[in-house]
Parts: C-alpha cells; sequence; structure tokens
C-alpha cells in the first residue's frame, strides 16, 4: 500500500497543466532530498533493534531526536543557499529550467525529518509487539485522504507543478503517523516500562550511534539510487521525457519492490532466533520473491499495467510503450531483492551493520557505472538503463553479503539475537 503512494502522487502530477515537466521536478527533488531525509526513517531500525527495554528505548529516541534536527537544518540550506544550486543543478543534472520548480519541492521537504520522526518511533513499537495490522490501519486512512488530494487539488489552484506532488506526499506521510502515534500511545509502556534482567546493561548513547551509523550510510545509498538513476537519464538527448518515463514506470514497479524491499530483513531482524527460524524465513523469502516477480510479468503481459497507466494515472499514450518495457526489466528487481534483504536481516539481527553498507555502497556503485556508462555508450537504451543498472546493483550486492554473512546452522549456538 505504501507503494501505490507513489501512483498516487503521479495522478495528481498528471492533471496538472504541464505534466511531463511536472513529472520530472518531482522526480529529481523528491528522490534526492528523500535521500537526505532517509537517515531519519532508517532510524526506526535502530530505535526497533533497542526496543528491548525501557532505558535502552529512551537512549535511541534521544539519538533519533538529534537526528532528525540535523536532517532539517541540512535541508534548510539546500532549500535557501546556493548549496541547493550545487547540488541539484550540478551534481544532479537538473537544468536552468527545472531548477526552480525543484526547489520549490525542496522548500516543502523541511517537514519531512519530522513527519519521518514520528512514523518511526510509532511503528518501532509496534513492530516490537508485533501489532503490525495497526500499521495497516494507518497506512489505509493515508491512502485515502491521498487519494482526495489527487483528485480534487489540481483544480483547485491552491498548488501548481511538482509542489503539488510534494504537499500530497508529506501530507499524506504526516496522516499516516499521527494515526501510528494513536496506535503506539497506549502500548507504549509494555515497551518503556520494561527493565533487563539482572546483570545485563542498556544500550548506551554510543552502541546506538555504532548501530545506526551503518544502518544510515546503508539508507543513503539505497535512496541515492534513484537520483543517481535520475542524474544519467538527465544526461540524455531526450532528459524530461526519459526522466517522467522512469518516474512513472517507478512507481508502478515500486508497488511489487515493495513487498521485498526493508520488510523483509526487518521481518529476519525480529524473528530470527536459531537454525530453524532462518530455514523458514529463508524459504518464505525465496518463495516471495519469487512470487512478486511472476505475479509483475503477468501483471504487465495481461495489460493490466496499461490500463492503470492510462486510466488511473493518466499518462499519455505515446509514453505506454517505454514505460512498459522499463517495467519488464525491473520485474526481476524483487526475486533479486529477496536474497540480498535475507542476508541483510541476519546482519542486523547480530548488529553487523557495517556488512549492510557495504553491500550497499557496491550496489550503487554498480547502479552509477550503468547508468553513466550505458547512457553515454548506448544513448538508445534511454530509460532502460534504469532497471539494468538496478538488477547489476542487487547482483553485486547479493555477491558481497552471500559471502560475508554466516548462515545459522544446525550444528553450532547460532550468532543471533
Amino acid at each position: 500500500m505504501m507503494a501505490s503512494t507513489f501512483s498516487i502522487v503521479n495522478a495528481g502530477l498528471a492533471r496538472t497543466p504541464n505534466p511531463e515537466f511536472a513529472l520530472a521536478a518531482f522526480a529529481l527533488g523528491q528522490t534526492v532530498t528523500n535521500m537526505f531525509g532517509s537517515p531519519v526513517w532508517i532510524g526506526r531500525q535502530m530505535i526497533l533493534a533497542f526496543s528491548t527495554d525501557g532505558e535502552s528505548m529512551r537512549t535511541a529516541v534521544r539519538v533519533e531526536t538529534g537526528l532528525a534536527i540535523l536532517v532539517a537544518a541540512w535541508i534548510a540550506i539546500l532549500g535557501y543557499t546556493p548549496v541547493g544550486r550545487f547540488v541539484y543543478v550540478d551534481l544532479f543534472g537538473a537544468s536552468e529550467a527545472l531548477y526552480p520548480e525543484v526547489l520549490r519541492v525542496v522548500r516543502l521537504c523541511i517537514f519531512l525529518p519530522l513527519v519521518h520522526y514520528i512514523r518511526a518511533w510509532a511503528q518501532a513499537i509496534l513492530m516490537r509487539l508485533e501489532k503490525t495490522i495497526m500499521m495497516t490501519a494507518a497506512m489505509l486512512i493515508r491512502l485515502f485522504f491521498m487519494i482526495l488530494m489527487a483528485l480534487f487539488l489540481p483544480g483547485m489552484g491552491f498548488l501548481e507543478g511538482a509542489s503539488l506532488g510534494v504537499f500530497i506526499w508529506i501530507v499524506g506521510m504526516g496522516i499516516e503517523g499521527v494515526f501510528c502515534v494513536i496506535f503506539a500511545w497506549p502500548l507504549a509502556g509494555r515497551i518503556y516500562g520494561k527493565t533487563l534482567p539482572e546483570g545485563e546493561e542498556p544500550a548506551t548513547t554510543g552502541e546506538c550511534v555504532r548501530f545506526l551509523l551503518p544502518v544510515i550510510a546503508q539508507g543513503l545509498l539505497l535512496t541515492f539510487s534513484l537520483p543517481a538513476v535520475n542524474a544519467g537519464l538527465a544526461r540524455t538527448p531526450t532528459p524530461e521525457r526519459n526522466l517522467a518515463i522512469f518516474q512513472v514506470a517507478w512507481s508502478i514497479a515500486f508497488l511489487f519492490l515493495a513487498f521485498i524491499f526493508v520488510n523483509v530483513s526487518q521481518t529476519v531482524l525480529v524473528l530470527l532466533r536459531d537454525a530453524r527460524w532462518w530455514r523458514t524465513l529463508k524459504r518464505v523469502g525465496v518463495a516471495m520473491g519469487a512470487g512478486v516477480s511472476l505475479f509483475m510479468l503477468a501483471f504487465i503481459a495481461s495489460g493490466a499495467s496499461d490500463w492503470v497507466l492510462s486510466n488511473v494515472i493518466g499518462v499519455e499514450a505515446g509514453l505506454l510503450p517505454p514505460i512498459r518495457t522499463v517495467l519488464y526489466l525491473m520485474a526481476a528487481a524483487p526475486f533479486l531483492a529477496a536474497f540480498v534483504e535475507l542476508y541483510a536481516g541476519i546482519a542486523l539481527n547480530r548488529g553487523q551493520t557495517p556488512l549492510v553498507g557495504i553491500g550497499k555502497g557496491l550496489d550503487l556503485a554498480l547502479i552509477v557505472l550503468s547508468v553513466f556508462g550505458l547512457s553515454s555508450l548506448l544513448p538508445a537504451l534511454e530509460a532502460n538503463v534504469g532497471p539494468l543498472g538496478f538488477a547489476l546493483g542487487l547482483l553485486a550486492n547479493y555477491a558481497f553479503l552471500k559471502r560475508t554473512v554466516r548462515e545459522p546452522t544446525l550444528e553450532e549456538s547460532p550468532d543471533v539475537g
């Protein structure tokens, strides 16, 4: 359901006077700014990992608070100083015509750290207490309000262009976060009131930071993947067209990828107890990855994706064939991502977060090399360089984690938990 939010945003942008321009500006502004805002959202993993007792939880939340303040200050610098021009124009390739629209997106994103903060705190509590159904309920409420905004705001003149998209996105997340807090607040005492067994010490600020820094690096690299692709597409012969194609294709592909990304690794983090649990988790993860990839192929081949693009998002007919090709190439990503997420989950469970960061670093390196290289050497590939880069990056990430992360075995006492 979270993945569908990007399709809702794109549906709103498709109803603006210049949809291709608005989609391109939103793609650059949102993905790059979200990359900088992601450490606060990624802090959810730290809060979840240290939510074993009240004192550790309080320490983790203090670290998360400081992080949110730092990120908000950085986004303000991007939105109101010349640093923004360097980042978005010089580094990520936004054109001079696109930059003012991108800047409006960045300035609205000043609220992003606060929204991520309240969602991270509440959802960590709900996940630790295995009340994830409440997260689903909050997401349903978010989707309802986002659909209303996408349908009615474009005709009201309240906001224009890419600013409309980022408003729908941030307000939607804020509504979800408020309802997660409403659901988590009565349950929080079950974590804050918990004490450790005698002889065990609660987590310190240093331990939280050491756990968090590699995860932040991994998260930054993960969110940098889309800006890296967009930066490559911005240097193609028809940048606005290719950015719009990939942005719309990604909004559909993410509907399927969201089943795998983050969710599988966090499930392993919470549920991995011994080798028998690992076998079950691995079987479920691989089956999910394969099933999602096959379902995505069927969704595209049946024409369902074209119907959604035409009738729900409002994409013009001329863009359907290239978007469809990108989607076919993206169909391999859920299967590949499942293997990456399973081994990343073991590393998170053991506190081996540097391995997760290194794996994602290799992932991103392959994406950048392939996207920029293919864009230069084979410009006829156009937006197709994006999914090709994603596949190569995931393969590199999996190869590294498979080699460095030890699977729990029945012959030994597994170092998990």
